[in-house]
């Protein structure tokens, strides 16, 4: 029976500790990106969540039996940036760069709980190459916020009509 050489120990010792190496370093890198892609997955939702709050305006006007659009205090104004949460009536409050803040049933919103990392600006304007007889609203729902000292931001964007 013949012995290994010193030479074939080597050799395998090294392709043992590659192949350790790289297990380690796929290992680290994964969770370094999970806090980010924790944090996209919540702006991907806010971001929608801001489209939705736009939506919930119109239909709700049209409820009232108002214009889709409604008036100064509880319509979509054009052309402007807003800040909006699911509580709002309207877009009356102009982009400020605040903060959203979660309570504590898990909804953010701008007035009440802690402050997070998330900043949601909701843009409206006026369709003005449409056709006079098809009105229609794009709404484009922008969510900022920073991990380590990178800027980071989702966008959703979507078209409202005045389908009634």
């Amino acid at each position: 029976m013949r012995g290994f050489t010193i030479l074939e120990v080597m050799f395998s010792i090294a392709v043992i500790v590659l192949a350790l190496g790289a297990v380690l370093t796929l290992a680290s890198f994964s969770a370094s990106i999970i806090p980010i892609t924790s944090q996209k997955l919540i702006a991907t939702y806010l971001a929608q969540e801001g489209i939705e709050t736009v939506r919930n305006i119109r239909d709700s006007n049209w409820l009232r039996d108002i214009n889709w659009r409604g008036a100064a205090e509880i319509g979509l104004v054009p052309n402007g940036d807003f800040e909006a949460d699911y509580g709002s009536s309207g877009l009356v409050q102009v982009y400020g760069g605040n903060f959203l803040r979660i309570d504590s049933n898990g909804y953010y919103n701008y007035t009440s709980g802690n402050q997070t990392k998330f900043q949601r600006k909701i843009s409206v304007s006026d369709n003005a190459d449409a056709d006079p007889a098809t009105e229609d609203i794009k709404i484009v729902s922008l969510v900022m916020w920073q991990e380590k000292q990178r800027n980071y931001s989702v966008t959703a964007e979507a078209w409202l009509y005045n389908w009634k």
